[in-house]
């Protein structure tokens, strides 16, 4: 339980993949000239997720009934994420739905391989700071009491290093329910407060500061915001409502709340490399990029490099 109170706070709680079963699919179905009823027809039949199963069917219903895509899937946003549905609704504007959900399957297999990536990489670390914990317990509960034993038939006094060990082992065999009911209500309680807004902002701070761990989750960050980003404006989607989405998947409240501050900016006429460079928080390669984009026009080609 503790350790799954660890890795909730550090990676959020699971959300369903709008994988849509796959928008590649989708697309080429829609390429080969298959109505778009028809082509959800043939998606939802594959599906096999009740949720996703449900979710479809009145996505069908909707479309069936002339409401489009998008607004059909926006109305169920714990299963199509509102990247996903304001893509969808690009590709309906411009007439190039098959090729923008082309981007979004790219986009999500790329973002859940690197996803996998750092929980495999961080789960290995913090499981085995919990295996660590759990011998030295045993150590100091097991095998010093039977020291202890054997110290005390001898006729002479004790190191102090040696008295200590032997008490902390005293006071673990004793209070050990205890300490392992304190233990669990500080996960508990550590995960709570990771839910607050402040707590977010000040774990992801933590995270961010942490060797090695630090520098991973940051270059992760970093990479999911330059290829949502850069996605989003190839999608036709506008500067401002691409941050903002953005906004709420990067993973990161310190990055969020800075990418917030330079939407502001950007409404108010500014570029977005200069706010980004002023937060101190993205690296100088990254807005360096960004201002070679603005300057060339070609920003999402800029992006999708950095990722």
């Amino acid at each position: 339980m503790i350790l799954w109170t660890v890795l909730a706070v550090f990676f959020g709680t699971a959300v369903i993949a709008a994988r849509f079963a796959s928008p590649t699919r989708l697309s080429t179905l829609l390429g080969a000239g298959t109505p778009l009823v028809t082509a959800l027809n043939a998606i939802l039949e594959q599906q096999t997720k009740e949720t996703m199963r449900k979710a479809l069917t009145q996505v069908r219903e909707n479309v069936n009934e002339g409401v489009s895509l998008a607004d059909a899937l926006a109305k169920h946003p714990k299963v199509f994420p509102e990247l996903f549905t304001d893509m969808v609704g690009s590709g309906e504007a411009s007439g190039a739905l098959d090729i923008v959900l082309v981007r979004v399957a790219d986009y999500m297999e790329e973002h859940a391989r690197n996803v996998n990536k750092v929980r495999a990489v961080m789960t290995y670390p913090i499981l085995m700071f919990f295996v660590a914990g759990a011998i030295v317990f045993l150590i100091f509960t097991q095998a010093v009491p039977r020291l202890k034993i054997l110290f005390e038939g001898m006729d002479r006094a004790l190191p102090p290093t040696t008295r200590i060990l032997i008490a902390t082992g005293d006071f673990l065999g004793k209070w050990w329910p205890l300490l392992l009911a304190m233990l669990v209500l500080g996960a508990i309680g550590f995960q709570r407060y990771g839910r607050t807004k402040a707590g977010r902002r000040r774990i992801d701070g933590w995270k961010l500061k942490v060797p090695v761990m630090g520098e991973l989750l940051l270059k992760v960050a970093v990479a999911r915001f330059a290829r949502t980003l850069s996605t989003l404006l190839a999608g036709g989607i506008p500067v401002l409502k691409a941050l903002e989405i953005v906004q709420s998947v990067v993973g990161n409240k310190v990055l969020a709340e800075a990418i917030g501050e330079a939407s502001v900016s950007v409404e108010e006429g500014s570029s977005l490399s200069g706010p980004l460079r002023a937060s101190g928080v993205f690296p100088p390669i990254l807005i360096h990029m960004i201002a070679v984009g603005e300057q060339t026009g070609e920003l999402e080609t800029m992006l999708a490099r950095v990722a």
